[in-house]
């Protein structure tokens, strides 16, 4: 289960897209060159009668069985793509306008969830459908990314703060780290678990720089 933020690739090899103008998601297999077409809502938001609320694809992951998941940034939900069926689930965040925007996924099939509005760390478990959430105690920080680590915790960034955070989900406690330079705009963030300790990498989207911050315990 690998995503670059834009694409998903799920165990089979098979890439996921979505397409934001038609609500549309889509399924590649490298093999053949067959792409399957998904609707990336539920029927009644699919319809094109609907009025309701504004719904947005945002970020997306692949499952350990070959399902798409999606945030809805702009309607607060995790959607679900069912990749045998094509039924598409869709679970309303555990706040509500909390924006949840990117997001990665981890070997127990849980989403971490950046809720960019509701300035929150959010673990969404895909098989229970349960949400947690845990507050940044930061003003205005609107977490952007989160990532798990090999240790159990999880790091993410802000657009509109220059400290990185981790944080301890069983303990509910956060640390932060003041970047080097100001006005980094954070966005896509990842970590290196190939060592003893796990290395954060983000970019630094508004001075052309990537920073690493090594945990020293």
């Amino acid at each position: 289960m690998t995503s670059t933020g834009f694409v998903a690739i799920a165990p089979d090899g098979k890439v996921w897209d979505r397409d934001v103008f038609s609500k549309k998601a889509f399924r590649l297999d490298p093999a053949t060159g067959k792409i399957e077409l998904f609707d990336g809502f539920p029927p009644h938001i699919m319809s094109p009668d609907y009025r309701g609320p504004r719904h947005l694809q945002y970020g997306i992951q692949a499952d350990s069985k070959g399902n798409l998941w999606e945030t809805d940034i702009e309607g607060s939900n995790i959607v679900k793509i069912d990749g045998s069926t094509g039924k598409v689930t869709m679970y309303p965040t555990q706040s509500p306008d909390s924006g949840p925007r990117r997001m990665h996924i981890d070997s127990q099939d849980r989403l971490w969830i950046g809720e960019y509005y509701g300035k929150k760390i959010a673990t969404f478990d895909t098989s229970a459908g349960q949400f947690q959430e845990w507050p940044v105690p930061i003003p205005w920080y609107g977490p952007y990314d989160v990532v798990p680590d090999k240790r159990g915790n999880v790091w993410t960034g802000s657009m509109s703060s220059d400290l990185i955070t981790r944080l301890d989900p069983k303990t509910g406690k956060f640390t932060f780290y003041l970047l080097p330079t100001l006005g980094a705009n954070v966005r896509r963030v990842d970590v290196d678990n190939s060592g003893p300790l796990p290395v954060f990498w983000v970019g630094e989207n508004h001075q052309a720089k990537i920073a690493k911050v090594e945990p020293l315990e």
